[in-house]
């Protein structure tokens, strides 16, 4: 069955949340369970929501649940969004893009990328994708130092990935800013160095805020690349996956929530093989 990756590119900070929690972040946001890796779920919902699927909309998605009598199950079946890429602080570069062999091993089961396979990397290294990004050989990632040689497995994933950002000063900014870490290193910066926010809410007599409402939201940061799959799943035979596909590339919507203070704005873009 055809797998479509659609990538979603975080062209601001994204909330997807899990709901509240007893904790330091009272508001986090949604993640796999046995890996820690941030997930957005709700993909169908917030596509349906951004009206970009105007023709044969209701067999796309199917009914609206509790608003249409009648049971019709959509077309296009919707994923999860999974992680992609993650940026990073590195004084070398500004930032960079860190991912890793797992992440690519589940993007590569998924989607074959001609020329592309899974690098194997040693513990405690990396590899990159431009030598500028080295000091000493080593690569600098927020507060900690790794082991990295530049290689050309990375030099090719980051071209291939490169073509998810939203133009063409990003594209070169991947290519020449991309890294492949371990596993391990990975799991620890998508949990540990992600953003955490503090709201208010100001109590309208006083002007001032109101009591106990003080709480911190737990974000995916600007740049962060994630990726959902869209795949036919109509029972009528009829194959909306095409139309689908082409009405979404490099479009964009809003995922998660706090919208109207600009958050979880995201660029579409379809992986091409």
């Amino acid at each position: 069955m055809e797998n479509k990756i659609l990538a979603l590119y975080a062209e601001s900070q994204i909330h997807a949340g899990k709901g509240s929690h007893v904790g330091i972040v009272d508001q986090p946001i949604q993640r796999e369970k046995s890996t820690g890796f941030p997930i957005i779920q709700g993909i169908k919902g917030a596509i349906r929501a951004s009206k970009l699927i105007k023709e044969k909309e209701r067999e796309v998605f199917g009914n609206k649940p509790l608003a249409e009598k009648e049971d019709l199950a959509g077309s296009i079946a919707f994923s999860e969004a999974k992680i992609l890429a993650f940026p990073a602080r590195s004084p070398e570069s500004v930032f960079i893009w860190i991912t890793c062999p797992l992440v690519l091993a589940r993007l590569h089961r998924l989607k074959k990328i001609s020329g592309l396979s899974i690098p194997k990397i040693e513990e405690n290294k990396a590899i990159v994708s431009n030598p500028t990004m080295l000091a000493d050989g080593k690569l600098s990632l927020e507060e900690i130092e790794i082991e990295a040689a530049v290689n050309p497995e990375a030099t090719k994933w980051a071209k291939a990935l490169s073509s998810l950002t939203p133009d063409d000063t990003m594209k070169e900014h991947f290519e020449q800013n991309f890294a492949i870490v371990p596993d391990k290193a990975f799991q620890n910066f998508v949990t540990t160095a992600t953003e955490v926010i503090p709201r208010i809410r100001i109590d309208e007599r006083t002007g001032t805020v109101a009591p106990g409402a003080l709480w911190y939201e737990e974000y995916l940061p600007q740049d962060t690349i994630m990726y959902c799959i869209l795949r036919n799943a109509s029972i009528t035979g009829e194959n909306l996956l095409e139309s689908t596909i082409k009405a979404l590339d490099g479009q964009m919507i809003a995922i998660g929530g706090n919208e109207t203070v600009g958050k979880g704005l995201v660029y579409l873009k379809v992986l091409e093989g």
